[in-house]
């Protein structure tokens, strides 16, 4: 019954596979090929999640495939995994070690992954409920990590929320002859003025952030990465992008994750406990006006043209239109507190 319904969703998740460009179409041939040469086991089948991510499966059991482009890289995930969980914080997965060599193919180096079996109804920002779930157990994420940071201070690089915003803005600024194609001037001007506003508050108030205890952060709080499993709990993965900062930086992401999903509703995100006390600081009110997800998706999409199709662009357009009038009286609110 498990090995059925784990087939069922591996077939549905790789009828929407985008495959990496530097991939032939017999790449996944090689690849299978390859671990049952090195594995101490016979690989039985091996399905696409993502780019360089894969469900195998031996003997009914089953494991994920990751493939990283470096080796410190590598090392350095596999080793937090298990400081984290060496730490208290047991909802993430787990790095197996099958073999003695590291298995390299073709470029990249790859690790075997705790699979952890999904529930029938994966994990959205849509309910409240949802929402303050995901929030709690990002906040359990931080105390535990807060552990670690002496540890990883060599390995990881230091957050700097203002350089990546800046450059964000930059390259949007770049992309508007293009953008301007498809979004009215008077909303592209709003989209700027949001930036330069929350980007000249971050800097004044900097220095707030000194007095904060750093943990290591997620950076990449979206609602794919937190994962429900079959068992109802729910998990934390995918540890790509590790930083070192104050934990307000994830916060401020989460909230930019959340709002459309509340309205853009300020009243709803102030009764979340967890930032009740940020939103009394005011480099945390800035970050809030930062338009990161707007900037984020035009960017991503006009950096591969490939992408650039009228179904992408449709929601791409949509998602920057449809609530933008919410938006702007969450900014005059978000002002109203400011000043």
């Amino acid at each position: 019954m498990l090995r059925m319904a784990c087939q069922d969703w591996m077939m549905k998740r790789a009828m929407n596979i985008k495959f990496h460009s530097r991939r032939d179409d017999r790449f996944l041939d090689r690849l299978f090929s390859y671990l049952n040469t090195v594995l101490p086991f016979k690989v039985n089948s091996l399905v696409p999640i993502r780019a360089d991510v894969y469900l195998a499966e031996t003997k009914g059991i089953f494991f994920i495939l990751k493939g990283f482009a470096s080796l410190p890289k590598m090392e350095v995930q596999r080793r937090f995994a298990d400081s984290l969980r060496k730490s208290g914080f047991t909802h993430s997965y787990l790095f197996y070690t099958f073999t003695r060599e590291h298995l390299f193919f073709e470029g990249l180096y790859y690790s075997p992954i705790q699979y952890i079996e999904p529930d029938s109804t994966p994990f959205t920002f849509l309910t409240e409920n949802e929402r303050t779930e995901g929030m709690s157990l990002l906040d359990d994420y931080h105390v535990c990590a807060k552990q670690l940071v002496g540890e990883y201070k060599g390995m990881l690089s230091q957050m700097e929320l203002s350089v990546k915003w800046k450059e964000r803005a930059n390259r949007f600024r770049k992309n508007l002859p293009t953008i301007g194609k498809f979004i009215s001037k008077r909303k592209l001007n709003d989209i700027r003025d949001w930036a330069k506003e929350s980007l000249e508050g971050l800097a004044v108030h900097a220095k707030r952030l000194e007095s904060k205890e750093e943990t290591i952060l997620h950076c990449d709080v979206a609602h794919h990465n937190f994962h429900r499993a079959r068992n109802g709990e729910l998990f934390l993965i995918d540890f790509d992008l590790l930083s070192i900062g104050p934990p307000q930086y994830d916060l401020l992401q989460y909230a930019g994750r959340i709002l459309p999903y509340m309205d853009w509703s300020f009243v709803s995100l102030s009764k979340m406990k967890h930032l009740q006390k940020e939103l009394d600081d005011p480099f945390f009110l800035y970050g809030l006006l930062f338009p990161s997800d707007i900037m984020r998706e035009w960017n991503r999409i006009l950096k591969d043209r490939m992408d650039f199709h009228p179904k992408r662009m449709s929601h791409l357009i949509d998602m920057t239109e449809q609530q933008f009038s919410k938006r702007r009286e969450f900014v005059n609110v978000v002002r109203s507190y400011l000043h």
